[in-house]
């Protein structure tokens, strides 16, 4: 991916971490991070064609169209930049999300002409309690069906 959100400073430790679980909760842990992938470029591409936006209008082929101004989700008009929206999981510790489009870059941090839209940052943001609550999820989904008995203290 050209522009990637990715996870923070201490993923080596993360990976020592998770490397040291046992592979039923690696495996949980894995699911959940693909899920949470799967919602963000769903979320992501549903926001770039229903806004809303507030931007410029002007014509395109013959159609009206409202531009995205600074701070909302671009709005599609090929749907090209939609469709390069997309993640990769490095096993059960990174989670990458971003889009493949040389002028996403320009998008998400702006340039001196036009202002920043976020929207993967945006997205990511959003997803940040999300992912605990997926991997929690497909971490007990996977607990059960081994028949594991866990003790929470």
């Amino acid at each position: 991916m050209n522009f990637t959100l990715t996870t923070p400073r201490n993923f080596n430790r993360i990976k020592e971490f998770t490397n040291s679980l046992p592979q039923t909760i690696r495996l949980g842990v894995c699911h959940g991070l693909n899920e949470t992938g799967r919602e963000m470029v769903k979320h992501t591409r549903k926001k770039m064609r229903s806004g809303p936006f507030t931007g410029r209008t002007y014509r395109i082929r013959g159609r009206l169209h409202i531009a995205s101004a600074t701070g909302e989700y671009p709005h599609t008009i090929t749907g090209r930049l939609s469709r390069s929206i997309n993640y990769k999981t490095y096993g059960s510790a990174r989670l990458e999300y971003g889009s493949t489009e040389d002028y996403a870059k320009f998008l998400e941090e702006g340039t001196s002409k036009m202002g920043a839209r976020k929207f993967l940052f945006q997205t990511a943001k959003l997803f940040d309690k999300q992912v605990e609550v997926n991997i929690e999820k497909r971490v007990n989904i996977q607990i059960q069906k081994q028949n594991i008995t866990v003790n929470k203290t």
